[in-house]
């Protein structure tokens, strides 16, 4: 239960709103994917209900891996 919660923190609105102003402020490099920070704050626009939705289904399959591994 405590990891949902943890989960719910770091994919909150806010939370991510405040990390993305963080990496405009320090002027963030250019990914891998040769996106800037400022073409990546459309595609977040575009694309945020999917990402949030993968990511937090990416890490409860994490967390369901791992409680099985915990019940053997």
């Amino acid at each position: 239960m405590y990891e949902r919660k943890l989960i719910d923190k770091i994919l909150d609105k806010d939370n991510l709103d405040q990390a993305f102003k963080q990496v405009k402020k320090n002027k963030g490099s250019v990914g891998v994917d040769g996106m800037t920070v400022d073409e990546l704050a459309g595609y977040l626009v575009l694309n945020q209900d999917y990402i949030l939705l993968d990511m937090r289904m990416t890490v409860l399959s994490w967390l369901k891996v791992r409680c099985q591994r915990n019940e053997s």
